[in-house]
């Protein structure tokens, strides 16, 4: 930059020479062969230079026509040279060529062995073998064969990339052993056929792998596992290839419930991180863990354990009246209860699985963790999450006992999961007369079932305290309750 401006300079030794770009469709096929010329990828150097197109069809130095583009009619068998030659305004100019085969056609290669019922393991050897006719010259020998293999690397079954493998040129057989990859993959073995006129013809072949499944599992269910560098949640599995090297690894500490754990060993004996060979058949490999209880508490005095074997409590005769998907519902309380240092004498029940003490001014579909300032608060979660009443579902409200020591039931009979048609669950909450809470659940499978979507606590009145049992976790089973009890002063 000199006095505040930009120069550009261009440097020019004069007129350059252009560039001929030949497409010839097609270049081979039976006699008489009309074929099409094109020198639309031709260029000059120079801007503005203007082109002249020069045809010559058969090579004989005669220009049998002029234009961008041009056809011609071969009518008899032969092997032709057509010739394009561009000439710019200074009569520099430049030449392209393509072979025209008339009355020939490009070989026809044949994968024999092996076939698409094959299915490999790592390092097995796969053995391969093929031929190629060509129309004039027969049989193809060996020297004009050539082979490719490709492994195919898929991130969904349409989304596939390439790693090549391994040539071979001039032979009809062969053998390789099959390579390491993780899953999903296959692999391509392409053969090349190629006549003594430089016609060619290919044929690929798809192989597919064998397969097994690895299961993961933890002791305690709901932990983390990573294998070949994906997290997965347990109990869970994935598909590998049978003989495939897989990195294991079991991290840690890591916290499920209000519980910290410690990962102690494998099943198969290796290290926290260890290699394993993808067996012949499927096969389960647990992490075992040591779990430390944690501070299931909050600043309030509110603590909460478990208890396991706890019978359900049935709910009845008392059905609210709620239908359909995001609904609730108001009901009376059968005494006062007290509640992070307030007495209650209602409550609003939501079909998505919460207890609110105070209006929450609607449904509640979308769970989050705890605690939470916005709506809903004052509220108890023993199974948060999108849920829907089907024609067999039911909430209902029992009161047992006798005071002082009432308890009011409020059961979720079958409920379904929103996006999960078939997942049934059932679970209760039960108020005590001095307090406590106790959450409890019936008719659990896996995934969403056991909370991996939910959030599992109980949250004050204004947001701003809780005790969060769980959320988004694996950690709740039929009949092992959840108890929150209030401070002594409570």
């Amino acid at each position: 930059m000199t006095g505040g401006t930009v120069r550009r300079f261009h440097y020019s030794s004069g007129n350059q020479l252009p560039n001929a770009v030949l497409d010839a469709t097609p270049t081979s096929g039976n006699a008489p062969l009309t074929v099409s010329f094109d020198a639309v990828g031709s260029s000059d150097p120079d801007a503005g230079d203007i082109l002249e197109y020069q045809w010559d069809f058969t090579d004989d130095g005669t220009v049998d026509a002029t234009g961008l583009t041009a056809s011609h009619r071969y009518p008899s068998m032969g092997t032709y040279t057509a010739r394009l030659r561009v000439v710019d305004f200074a009569g520099l100019s430049d030449t392209a060529t393509v072979q025209i085969r008339v009355g020939t056609a490009a070989p026809v290669p044949i994968i024999e062995t092996p076939t698409t019922a094959l299915r490999w393991s790592v390092g097995e050897t796969v053995t391969f073998s093929g031929r190629a006719t060509d129309p004039q010259q027969g049989t193809l020998p060996a020297s004009g064969l050539s082979w490719q293999l490709v492994q195919q690397h898929c991130s969904t079954p349409d989304n596939c990339h390439s790693h090549p493998v391994r040539e071979w040129t001039g032979a009809a057989s062969g053998s390789f052993p099959a390579p390491d990859h993780e899953y999903p993959s296959y692999l391509e073995l392409t053969l090349t056929a190629r006549d003594s006129g430089g016609l060619t013809g290919s044929t690929t072949l798809r192989l597919d792998p064998k397969t097994v499944n690895i299961a993961l599992a933890t002791k305690p269910a709901g932990l983390r596992l990573n294998m070949n560098g994906r997290n997965f949640t347990t109990p869970n599995s994935t598909q590998v290839i049978v003989g495939s090297t897989n990195t294991l690894s079991a991290p840690g500490p890591q916290s499920l419930g209000p519980a910290t754990y410690t990962f102690e060993n494998w099943s198969d004996g290796g290290a926290a991180t260890h290699v394993i060979t993808a067996p012949a058949t499927a096969r389960t490999y647990t992490a075992t863990y040591d779990g430390a209880p944690g501070s299931c508490a909050d600043s309030y005095g509110y603590t909460c354990r478990t208890q396991t074997a706890v019978p359900f409590v049935p709910a009845g005769p008392t059905e609210l009246p709620l239908t359909g998907d995001n609904d609730s519902a108001s009901v009376s309380l059968p005494f006062p209860v007290p509640f992070y240092g307030q007495n209650y004498s209602r409550a609003w029940v939501d079909t998505n699985g919460t207890l609110s003490f105070v209006d929450s001014r609607g449904s509640w579909p979308a769970n989050r963790p705890l605690p939470n300032a916005a709506a809903p608060n004052a509220t108890l979660y023993p199974f948060w999450d999108d849920l829907v009443m089907h024609p067999e579902s039911r909430v209902r409200t029992a009161v047992v006992g006798a005071a002082p020591d009432r308890q009011f039931v409020v059961e979720w009979r079958d409920m379904g999961l929103s996006g999960a048609p078939a997942a049934r669950i059932s679970f209760e909450v039960v108020i005590s007369e001095w307090g406590q809470i106790i959450f409890n659940y019936a008719a659990l499978n896996s995934g969403r079932e056991l909370g991996n979507s939910a959030t599992v606590g109980i949250e004050n009145a204004t947001g701003t305290g809780a005790v969060q049992y769980s959320y988004n976790q694996l950690v709740l089973a039929n009949n092992k309750a959840i108890i929150f009890t209030p401070p002594a002063a409570g």
